[in-house]
């Protein structure tokens, strides 16, 4: 891998890391999350960046409800 990969390899960890902290303290306080939540919150916790920016708005277009399935084999 080069740099660039390990540098967008490591953005894509931190992003699953920030959403796994921010779940988990909601959840100790009995928060209960529908799948399209976690996916807006998957899609806002990526780093801003043209290439996440971009590809949000394609995730996001012309629907109407998100998919945390679709969303996460897309950013793996």
């Amino acid at each position: 891998m080069n740099g660039m990969d390990w540098k967008d390899l490591e953005a894509k960890a931190a992003a699953t890391i920030r959403l796994c902290l921010i779940i988990s303290d909601l959840k100790r306080i009995d928060v209960k999350f529908e799948d399209e939540d976690k996916a807006l919150m998957l899609l806002n916790s990526l780093p801003a960046s043209s290439m996440y920016e971009n590809l949000v708005t394609t995730l996001m277009w012309g629907k109407e409800t998100l998919d945390l399935e679709e969303i996460m084999s897309v950013l793996l």
